[in-house]
């Protein structure tokens, strides 16, 4: 049975995403807190072999929609709030739905004071639109 025909259950340590993170640096995280490689949880989500995805990977092209359902079991989030919350998530469903995907959205270091208010150490890197580069709260 291969890795993504597995029943998935809950992490151990299941993070929530950020407003806007990229998926590959939230699969990153995720993997980190869990003591797993990215490429562990990236075969468990998706059904092609070599799945490797790196922190800065948001397209996504060759993942399918089946990604969302078992996201929400690994991590206990309600789908709705992972498709808020990854961009990614609502651009593969957009793309299988046969939409035209194109965001115009530049990527960003999260405020590493509302990061720390989170209790996240390290740096999360997510979209914002052009106009939103620095933090409300801090004006960073």
């Amino acid at each position: 049975m291969e890795p993504w025909e597995t029943p998935v259950r809950l992490l151990p340590i299941p993070l929530p995403p950020v407003h806007g993170e990229v998926f590959g640096w939230y699969l990153h995280r995720l993997a980190a807190a869990n003591q797993v490689t990215a490429g562990q949880l990236a075969k468990t989500l998706t059904p092609f072999k070599n799945a490797q995805v790196g922190k800065r990977t948001d397209t996504l092209w060759r993942w399918t929609p089946m990604v969302l359902p078992r996201l929400a079991i690994l991590t206990g989030l309600a789908p709705e709030t992972l498709r808020m919350l990854l961009p990614a998530i609502a651009r593969i469903e957009a793309r299988t739905a046969g939409d035209v995907v194109r965001y115009r959205r530049r990527l960003y270091v999260a405020c590493s004071h509302c990061m720390h208010r989170r209790g996240i150490t390290g740096p999360v890197l997510a979209h914002r639109p052009a106009d939103l580069q620095l933090c409300r709260r801090h004006g960073i």
